[in-house]
């Protein structure tokens, strides 16, 4: 779980050749910005060297500014069938859900259930 990771500490494990490969991954700062870089640029990045299958937004109750919308659309733009969780509704995640054609579950006790059987993961 990548916490507050932040584009200095992305490249520094890049650097020291971490496998950061993962098929579900937490995303960093609740998908808001990861310090003063790019947000775009750190989610492409974030998204090729991690290239999860499931991507969780780790929401706070009443928190409806995160995910946003650059975070989302980049996790769409760079990974191929992601599928994306929020543990909180949020209106960006909604239009990314209705675009998609998947169901959306409503607020509930702000947490997400995954049966991960009936998940079919192509790469790990």
């Amino acid at each position: 779980m990548p916490g507050d990771i932040d584009q200095v500490g992305l490249e520094n494990l890049l650097e020291d050749n971490a496998d950061l490969t993962a098929w579900l991954t937490v995303y960093p700062h609740h998908g808001g910005k990861p310090g003063r870089k790019n947000v775009k640029a750190f989610a492409a990045r974030f998204c090729e060297a991690v290239k999860p299958e499931i991507v969780v937004f780790s929401i706070r109750d009443n928190d409806r500014r995160f995910p946003t919308k650059e975070v989302v659309e980049t996790v769409e733009e760079t990974l191929d069938n992601v599928r994306m969780f929020s543990t909180r509704s949020s209106e960006v995640l909604r239009q990314h859900i209705e675009k998609t054609g998947s169901e959306l579950h409503q607020d509930g006790t702000g947490h997400i259930h995954l049966d991960l059987e009936s998940l079919e993961l192509s790469n790990f």
